[in-house]
């Protein structure tokens, strides 16, 4: 079974660190922006913003790149978010929170850390601890994660590497896939 596999197939709620649904209905989430050759696995349960692997050539599923899809975002439409579907469990872990992920390329690294610790301290303060730390502890006891030293580094020097990279697919009429184009960076 891939981790994919048994990822969509967890009976918990990770609500708390930012994915809403990952179960056999996301396929629901699925729209134009999607592209056609992805897997959806994941949603963040607003605004249609899904999570999905592009397999590359040669590779297996759980080896491929993670995007976000946030079709209400007319800057990035299909944000590259980790090199693999481990990487991408492991970012949010180290992070907390799989939101922060997407984000942690262009913020800086003050602002990054300020942001983790604000929300560190709303779900103390909410209550949230508990049920976090419970999450990410699921997702420890299931799939192998890689322990980052510094996430924002790691995320940078993979997105620069052209091989963490894939050519993704759109069924959307030409006008729109120039806006798309420059995530094919092969």
């Amino acid at each position: 079974m891939s981790f994919i596999q048994k990822f969509l197939g967890l009976d918990v709620d990770l609500d708390n660190i930012g994915i809403v649904y990952h179960d056999k209905n996301i396929v629901n989430f699925i729209g134009d922006m999607t592209p056609l050759n992805s897997l959806v696995f994941a949603s963040t349960g607003t605004d249609s913003l899904h999570y999905c692997v592009v397999q590359k050539e040669n590779t297996a599923l759980d080896e491929s790149p993670v995007y976000l899809v946030a079709p209400p975002n007319f800057e990035d439409v299909v944000i590259w978010v980790a090199k693999d579907f481990v990487d991408f469990l492991s970012l949010g872990v180290a992070f907390e929170c799989f939101a922060t992920i997407p984000c942690a390329r262009s913020w800086g690294k003050e602002t990054l850390l300020k942001n983790i610790k604000e929300n560190q301290v709303y779900h103390i303060q909410h209550g949230y601890d508990e049920k976090i730390k419970k999450s990410i502890n699921i997702l420890r006891d299931n799939f192998p994660m890689r322990e980052y030293t510094d996430p924002r580094a790691h995320i940078i020097s993979t997105y620069d590497d052209i091989n963490n990279h894939v050519d993704l697919k759109f069924g959307i009429p030409d006008i729109y896939k120039a806006k798309l184009g420059h995530y094919n960076r092969k």
